[in-house]
């Protein structure tokens, strides 16, 4: 009986939870945008519940109608004036990160309006029960699954039986067609946003009552709809709605050169004396510019020693956390910016390499030191090779935002398992003793060992960009099709990149460990880690090398540094700043900087017009 009780509870709460997901579905089926605002929206319309039932005495399932009326023009004016401004200006990718900076901004807008204590909606009715066959039902959760059912049944015919849900269809399927047949297909793309939002939000109303909710609520709800679209099937009407709706295609499809994959250096040389000097002049060139970059790169690293001596210890972990933040950003930058395989849950590979380097070191009965702390680190980032080897070949069958999804998908399932498996210990923690060299200071010590892992992980991202690896995992990123069929091994590539990205991951993840000294489940297997990976890319140039760095210092220079002392603005100044960046630079610090700096050729001189040539 208590199995059947489990089991009934969860099939009615598993109802309500569709209704959650299924306007995220229908976002990302019919856009392709990934909505990391899909769980404001949600808390949100319980919030608006809330007010309508404590203001006016209307009851929470029928606020349900004018919270999701509302919610429709917000989530279209959202998308017309700032998304797809986003898009325009950038690509469907700026489009992630400007969801996640609103995220931040409304949720530091409802913890300032109502506080983040957690709230409830009780109705007259909400500890009434209904008995069935010895089974008990709550009668809130009753009617929250029926009124869901109503709610996706209605949406599932709008999108099946109406000229609304086919021109919704035709847009996903053919824009460039739907648009030849007259449709307006920016205006069909805000109806479609809107509605995802107006769902949202119905369901947060829904919600309000079944459970209780908070501001920070919302990072729960958002991974919550990528789960339940990931098992019911990305824009099924049972899973979420809208069947087989075109995939959004976040690679960049260009030409792929054949001089990128077989670099020829049989370069014809300038004839005639003419042409010495101009060649020698960039002889000269080429040969200063590795030097100067070998002198700046010497002097920050010289700089960089010398720093602890004259900052207090809080900003020497600030700077710690930035050598561990733009390192992790290098690493996943390999298959991300390299090769376009986003990653969502690289964080995966940290939990992984800081639980395996605690659990080998104890099993060998080291003793702390030297000796035990590079074991556990070489141990850490060996497994996590592996164990991307493994996954490898499945799960690079995948592309776009399904590989992307995929991965969030198995560090949720081995965050649980470490969780829930006895003897791996992830919910009671884990100690790892450590041995400071001499009277050195833990920040300032790893301080200095996190530095030398950045310098290890920039040099591994460089040889690997500047080989013939490199130049493979650039014509996979533009075009794998047409690499694939000019001889490229894309599946040897993408394993080679996975698994090198995984275990420089693995390496930083069990030094974090480290550092921690006493680590759970929640402290190492976090999604705001792969989150920032993102990120930092993003801001300071995916692809490159010097860009994840950046945006890893501009980030953390202004959540740590410049916001440190206004705590309750926090999230807000963060999500405005990352908005602003994007959409005033779509290609980040590092393309901004060479749009500055590339020189554009002179305009030729205008022809002499016949009159002035006699």
């Amino acid at each position: 009986m208590l199995v059947l009780q489990t089991a009934l509870n969860g099939l009615v709460l598993g109802g309500v939870y569709s209704l959650a997901a299924v306007g995220f579905s229908l976002i990302f089926g019919a856009l392709g945008i990934v909505n990391l605002t899909h769980g404001i929206f949600v808390i949100c319309g319980a919030y608006a519940s809330m007010m309508l039932f404590h203001g006016l005495s209307v009851d929470p399932f029928f606020a349900t109608i004018p919270v999701a009326f509302v919610f429709f023009f917000i989530g279209y004016v959202y998308q017309r004036y700032l998304i797809q401004l986003a898009v325009s200006r950038a690509s469907l990718v700026a489009s992630l990160l400007v969801t996640f900076g609103v995220a931040l901004i409304a949720r530091n807008l409802l913890q300032l309006g109502f506080s983040p204590d957690v709230r409830t909606i009780t109705p007259s009715y909400s500890f009434s029960s209904l008995v069935i066959g010895g089974l008990r039902v709550d009668m809130v959760r009753l009617i929250g699954v029926g009124v869901s059912l109503v709610l996706l049944s209605l949406m599932a015919l709008l999108l099946a039986k109406t000229a609304f849900g086919r021109r919704i269809r035709a847009t996903a399927q053919q824009p460039l067609a739907a648009n030849l047949s007259g449709v307006n297909v920016p205006h069909v793309f805000g109806q479609t946003f809107g509605l995802g939002a107006a769902f949202a939000a119905a369901a947060g109303a829904v919600l309000g009552i079944v459970q209780p909710f908070s501001p920070s609520a919302e990072e729960f709800w958002t991974l919550n709809a990528f789960i339940v679209v990931v098992l019911g099937g990305v824009g099924s009407p049972s899973g979420a709605l809208l069947g087989d709706p075109a995939r959004a295609d976040l690679e960049l499809h260009g030409p792929v050169c054949r001089s990128i994959l077989h670099q020829r250096r049989d370069v014809p040389r300038a004839r005639g004396h003419a042409a010495r000097p101009a060649a020698w002049s960039a002889r000269q060139r080429l040969r200063r510019e590795p030097m100067m970059r070998f002198l700046g790169l010497a002097g920050a690293v010289a700089a960089a020693a010398v720093l602890p001596e004259f900052l207090p210890p809080f900003y020497v972990r600030v700077v710690q956390f930035f050598f561990f933040s733009a390192a992790l950003a290098l690493a996943w930058n390999i298959m991300g910016g390299f090769a376009g395989y986003w990653s969502f849950g690289h964080t995966v590979f940290i939990g992984m390499g800081g639980f395996a380097a605690a659990h080998l070191v104890t099993a060998l009965g080291l003793s702390a030191g030297p000796v035990q702390m590079v074991t556990g680190i070489v141990f850490g980032a060996l497994f996590c090779g592996a164990f991307a080897a493994i996954i490898a070949y499945p799960i690079l069958r995948l592309r776009g935002i399904y590989f992307a999804i995929a991965m969030l998908g198995i560090s949720q399932v081995v965050a649980e398992l470490a969780n829930n498996v006895s003897w791996v210990k992830g919910d009671v923690g884990l100690f790892i003793e450590t041995k400071l060299p001499g009277d050195i200071a833990p920040e300032r010590f790893y301080y200095y060992v996190f530095g030398g892992l950045l310098l290890v992980t920039a040099l591994a991202s460089f040889l690997i960009l500047r080989g013939r690896f490199g130049y493979g995992l650039l014509a996979i990123r533009e075009d794998e099709d047409t690499a694939k069929m000019l001889g490229v091994p894309t599946e040897k590539l993408k394993i080679l990149g996975f698994v090198a990205s995984a275990a420089l991951v693995g390496m930083l993840g069990a030094t974090y460990a480290y550092s921690l000294g006493y680590f759970t489940t929640g402290s190492l297997f976090r999604v705001d880690f792969s989150l920032n990976m993102i990120i930092y890319c993003l801001i300071g140039g995916i692809g490159t090398i010097a860009g994840p760095i950046l945006g890893a210092a501009v980030m953390l220079f202004l959540t740590q540094v410049v916001l440190g002392g206004v705590l309750e603005l926090h999230l807000l100044v963060t999500g405005a700043v990352v908005v602003v960046i994007v959409l005033s630079m779509p290609d980040g610090i590092m393309g901004l900087l060479g749009s500055l700096t590339t020189r554009k050729p002179a305009a030729p001189p205008a022809p002499a017009s016949p009159e002035v040539a006699r």
